[in-house]
């Protein structure tokens, strides 16, 4: 973020020398592959060239001088500096253990983590894996009684400071007691359910809703639709209620999007996220992935991949801190068989290297659906065409990319890439008459495409000799062979 992308566009219209403009080509293809901001970054080394033990050096060191007479603030300070946040259960583990070694300090330190918790500094992940990385710490220091004596006082901290979910607590009690807790009064909240009729015609006005969602990418219109459907559609007042309709939602926002392409998986992730906490709390969330799971064996009828697929919305939601690491421990005691094995593959997808943002990015990341990661896409399929010659991955990318308003961009990046390339010439014209044979690309579009490209031809001209007479040859084939 020190030079904007527009920069290079100048460098490449302005140098004179080919091997500059060369080198600036390079560094606009390098920000255009995959993963791009995490490869930049670690090219050389880790993030900010430290170690993992200057990185833990440097945490010890914010403990200490918070210990020491520090305030929250200096600590936020400290984190952000890190520019680590998939680091941080080193801090929860070191100021956990330091609250072991100097009981003075138990208190200031848990009411820190507690704040920065609440402040969304620290993530609920985090803390999670921090806890059990303390657990581990403290068995390696201690004597087995003494460690399990430790751990239970942290918890019992972490407890009244709200950095474990109750829910869960709960769960493990109704199991300690034998079931006992099931017999426990409703709640004063619950009310009468909805009739089937009912339900089912919420799960219409919810696929609407989510299927408007997905062609205008609008997160604010899909949360207003879904608050006005939950008022207009429920007729009761209470949470019992609400609770049922919100995991039916949960739960075709994913089933809806298994049926569509990585845009529609990313936008459906997306808005699950937006959606938390003010209308979407972690218990519908975590009901509706329950009944996910369930499902997989008669999703899997149609999709033959939905147990991998729910397997990712479900590590998404924990990455997005919709849901903690403890949501997934209850989700997997109460699953059996065939559904629990969705649990497996998520704790293999969160426990891998790089977890976080191989998650995130698995459909594009936040970018799918931009004018920026159209282009980028567009670019990378033509270009993977004309090396390959595969007409059936080519057809599969651009319905991945699923923005058939925007397939101008491709002709144009076709006739581009023919205008720079004799090579290129003919895989690009065989690409053009299939997709327009087929149908794939409107004649309408194809037509913008051309106008779009004859409007480009003159700065094209700057890097490549001749490029206007290349394209004129290249229009008049195409109007021959009546593709305009």
């Amino acid at each position: 973020n020190i030079l904007p992308h527009a920069f290079l566009k100048v460098c490449v219209g302005s140098l004179p020398d080919e091997v500059a403009r060369s080198i600036v080509k390079e560094a606009i293809s390098h920000l255009t592959k995959p993963d791009v901001q995490d490869w930049i970054l670690h090219v050389w080394g880790s993030t900010k060239g430290r170690t993992v033990d200057e990185a833990k050096s440097l945490i010890r060191s914010i403990v200490e001088t918070y210990v020491a007479g520090g305030t929250p603030e200096d600590v936020r300070a400290g984190l952000h500096d890190l520019h680590l946040p998939f680091f941080h259960h080193e801090f929860v583990k070191r100021s956990l253990l330091v609250a072991v070694q100097q009981p003075a300090a138990a208190a200031p330190l848990m009411s820190l983590l507690k704040d920065l918790t609440f402040s969304r500094d620290l993530s609920s992940n985090q803390v999670s894996k921090g806890l059990a990385r303390v657990e581990e710490t403290l068995c390696e220091v201690y004597e087995e009684d003494a460690a399990d004596a430790h751990y239970e006082e942290l918890l019992r901290l972490a407890r009244l400071n709200g950095l474990i979910l109750e829910k869960v607590e709960d769960a493990e009690a109704e199991e300690a007691n034998g079931g006992d807790a099931a017999e426990a009064p409703t709640s004063p909240s619950y009310c009468p359910p909805h009739t089937e009729e009912e339900v089912l015609e919420f799960k219409a006005k919810s696929e609407r809703i989510l299927r408007e969602y997905f062609a205008s990418a609008s997160i604010p219109d899909a949360t207003t639709s879904v608050t006005d459907l939950l008022e207009a559609g429920s007729g009761r007042e209470g949470e019992g209620d609400r609770r049922r309709l919100l995991r039916h939602f949960v739960k075709r926002a994913v089933t809806v999007a298994l049926d569509h392409t990585s845009r529609e998986k990313e936008f459906a992730a997306q808005l699950v996220s937006a959606l938390y906490p003010h209308v979407l709390a972690t218990a519908h969330i975590q009901d509706g992935f329950m009944d996910l799971c369930n499902a997989t064996e008669d999703l899997k009828l149609d999709i033959v991949d939905a147990p991998n697929e729910v397997a990712m919305f479900l590590a998404r939601a924990i990455v997005d801190d919709v849901l903690a690491p403890a949501n997934l421990v209850a989700l997997k005691k109460e699953l059996k068989g065939a559904a629990r094995e969705v649990t497996d593959t998520v704790e293999v997808l969160l426990n891998a290297r790089h977890a976080a943002e191989r998650v995130l990015r698995v459909w594009g990341g936040a970018e799918v659906g931009t004018v920026g990661w159209a282009k980028a896409a567009v670019k990378v399929m033509v270009r993977e065409y004309v090396s390959s010659g595969d007409l059936v991955e080519a057809r599969r990318c651009l319905r991945d990319i699923n923005m058939p308003h925007f397939h101008h961009e491709l002709v144009k990046r076709a006739l581009c890439l023919a205008v720079e390339s004799d090579e290129a010439v003919e895989p690009v014209f065989t690409l053009l008459k299939a997709f327009c044979e087929s149908m794939e690309v409107s004649s309408s579009e194809l037509a913008k495409g051309f106008a779009r490209m004859h409007e480009a031809v003159e700065d094209l001209s700057l890097d490549v000799p001749g490029a206007h007479a290349k394209y004129v040859t290249l229009e008049a084939r195409a109007r021959r062979e009546q593709l305009v």
